[in-house]
């Protein structure tokens, strides 16, 4: 094998991983200035993964007013997507969930998920989708830095956000995680 072949290959290797970190931490910078803009005094409040069987599904990162979650105040949830998931999947399971945990209108729900189908895109590994519940209760989405849909319907973000965040959750040990009740 020549020397100068893998002295090549081995830079060409470090410079793509360079370029990589770079875009995640350019990335990982536009995602908090979007969350900044709607949480002015954004903290982490805490953060996990959702696994699925032996798959990491996401991990989520939940950031709020000085780092103290509340309904009441404007928050922001990270996922950051492990895995390939359609656009079609996450809204039925959010539909889904959102029912379970007690939501029964189903003009409502059917309203919702045609909403949800228009804004959430397929993601794949490395996709990251955030959430935000603003002041007044309106919900934004973000894929990374660019707005993809707003839902103005405060009873929306509340029960969106509750598959997360409510005591009734199917995922509790992650938001225990996310409340920052288990470090």
């Amino acid at each position: 094998m020549n020397p100068s072949k893998t002295r090549l290959s081995a830079s060409h290797k470090l410079t793509k991983c360079i370029i990589i970190l770079c875009a995640v931490f350019i990335q990982a910078a536009f995602a908090q200035k979007i969350i900044q803009q709607h949480v002015p005094n954004a903290q982490k409040v805490g953060g996990g993964k959702l696994n699925y069987l032996f798959w990491d599904v996401y991990s989520a990162t939940l950031y709020s007013d000085d780092g103290k979650w509340s309904f009441n105040q404007p928050f922001a949830l990270t996922l950051d997507y492990h895995r390939k998931i359609s656009a079609k999947d996450i809204t039925e399971s959010s539909i889904q969930i959102m029912s379970d945990l007690g939501f029964n209108n189903q003009e409502k729900l059917a309203l919702w998920e045609a909403k949800m189908l228009n804004i959430f895109p397929d993601v794949d590994k490395n996709s990251r989708i955030t959430g935000v519940y603003t002041e007044d209760k309106t919900t934004i989405f973000y894929n990374y830095n660019e707005e993809i849909g707003i839902i103005n319907d405060p009873e929306f973000g509340y029960w969106f956000f509750s598959i997360w965040l409510a005591e009734k959750t199917p995922k509790p040990k992650l938001r225990k995680k996310l409340l920052g009740e288990d470090r």
